[in-house]
C-alpha cells in the first residue's frame, strides 16, 4: 500500500482513525495515488476501499489474487489457480474470514470489441462482485 496511504490512512470521508465517526470498512484513495496504478490494481483498489473487512479474490485470468493486505506476509501479492478456488474459499471461511469474490465479466476478446464499438480507450475487462462468502454461506 502507498506509503502515504499508510501514514495517513483515512475512512472514504476522509476522517482518521479515533474519530468518533471514523469507518473502518472504507478506506479513502488519493487521487493522485489511483493515478499512478495499472488498471487492474487501480480496479482492486477500488473495490478493497469500500470492503476493507474482507479478503478479495480478485480473478485475473485464470488466476485469483490477493494482493497487498490480503496476501499477509511480506509479500505484495500471491494467488492461486481458479481449480484451487473451493479448497481456499472454505479454508478461509472457516477461519472466519468474509471473502468477497471479484470475477471478470468480460472476455479480453470482449473488452476488444468494446473498446471499437464504443471508441473506448479502456484497457481493462470489467469486473464486478459475485459474492461473499462467510463461515454461515
Amino acid at each position: 500500500m502507498g506509503m502515504e496511504i499508510k501514514r495517513n490512512r483515512r475512512d472514504a470521508n476522509k476522517r482518521r482513525p479515533g474519530d468518533e465517526n471514523y469507518h473502518t470498512k472504507t478506506l479513502y484513495l488519493p487521487p493522485q495515488f489511483l493515478n499512478s496504478l495499472t488498471g487492474g490494481h487501480r480496479q482492486w483498489w477500488e473495490f478493497k476501499s469500500i470492503n476493507m473487512d474482507k479478503l478479495l479474490f480478485f480473478k485475473m485470468g485464470k488466476f485469483y489474487e490477493l494482493f497487498e493486505m490480503d496476501a499477509h506476509g511480506t509479500q505484495p501479492h500471491c494467488g492461486f489457480p481458479e481449480k484451487n478456488f473451493s479448497m481456499y474459499i472454505e479454508k478461509l471461511a472457516q477461519k472466519g474470514y468474509q471473502v468477497l469474490v471479484v470475477e471478470q465479466i468480460e472476455t479480453p476478446a470482449q473488452l476488444d470489441l468494446r473498446r471499437k464499438e464504443q471508441d473506448s480507450k479502456d484497457k481493462v475487462v470489467k469486473r464486478e462482485i459475485c459474492v461473499v462468502v462467510t463461515k454461515e454461506y
